[in-house]
């Protein structure tokens, strides 16, 4: 691999698509909450014959951003996936440290460049084995960013988990 990834492991129960794509866009953009449950409770079901991280760390917003949607996605997701495993969360661990633009706005080639330095790591002790929480894989970039600051706090195993990832066609 030219540039493997930061994090250990990947697990991500559904590919971006149809209907999935949608009903993360609801989640995300729409206010409809309810739906983290639901992706939590598929979460949890496909996760139950793995060995569990001792934290869950959700990827944080920039505090402008959350205060402008007034919630994180990946925290509701992570705080509904905490309850259905015996796994704690923490969102106080990892932050966000720059207001980037939405990677999501952005085409491929400046994503990496967009969220470079964005997260920082306040200083706790912290488990050997977290998994990162979040809606959607695409690049990577930002797991990769996040996993690399977490890295640098001495996490051994840092695995990444999303509802969904893109499959990409090369």
């Amino acid at each position: 691999m030219r540039n493997p990834p930061e994090q250990d492991a990947t697990f991500s129960i559904f590919r971006y698509q149809s209907p999935i794509d949608r009903l993360i866009t609801d989640l995300k953009y729409r206010d409809k909450l309810f739906l983290s449950r639901f992706f939590a409770q598929q979460m949890a079901e496909q996760a139950n014959n793995r060995p569990l991280p001792q934290l869950l760390i959700p990827i944080p917003l920039h505090t402008k951003r959350l205060r402008h949607r007034g919630y994180n996605q990946a925290m509701e997701l992570a705080r509904y996936l905490s309850k259905q495993l015996p796994t704690p969360v923490r969102n106080d661990i990892l932050i966000r440290t720059q207001d980037t633009l939405p990677q999501a706005s952005l085409p491929f080639s400046e994503r990496k460049k967009n969220i470079k330095r964005a997260f920082g790591v306040n200083n706790f002790n912290l488990p050997k084995h977290i998994a990162l929480i979040d809606d959607v894989l695409t690049t990577g970039h930002t797991a990769d960013v996040a996993a690399k600051a977490l890295r640098q706090a001495n996490v051994n195993t840092i695995e990444l988990w999303t509802i969904a990832r893109t499959i990409r066609h090369y």
